[in-house]
């Protein structure tokens, strides 16, 4: 796969609190492993998945559909990895 190629895929949030600080520490600790740039983006909003603040500041409650967007190394498998996350709500990470 072209490393330059980015990637989009939509994840619902289904988390009765939301994309809350527990899954939001878990992807900016993953995405600051990666070796591909990753952002979220919630409406209009757009964040840097490194940054807890930035992720914080999406404000997506429950029921919120975010796009995930990778591009680099690994983009394909790395945003699999996430959708997988938000399909199990989180229950299935155990490095919380």
């Amino acid at each position: 796969m072209n490393s330059s190629q980015t990637i989009r895929k939509q994840v619902k949030v289904q988390m009765e609190e939301g994309f809350h600080l527990r899954p939001i520490s878990i992807v900016s600790k993953l995405a600051s492993e990666a070796e591909c740039s990753v952002t979220f983006i919630h409406g209009k909003q757009k964040a840097d998945a490194t940054s807890t603040l930035d992720l914080l500041g999406l404000g997506a409650s429950n029921g919120s559909v975010l796009t995930i967007e990778a591009t680099g190394k690994g983009s394909d498998i790395f945003v699999q990895e996430l959708v997988d996350l938000f399909e199990t709500s989180f229950r299935n990470f155990e490095d919380a």
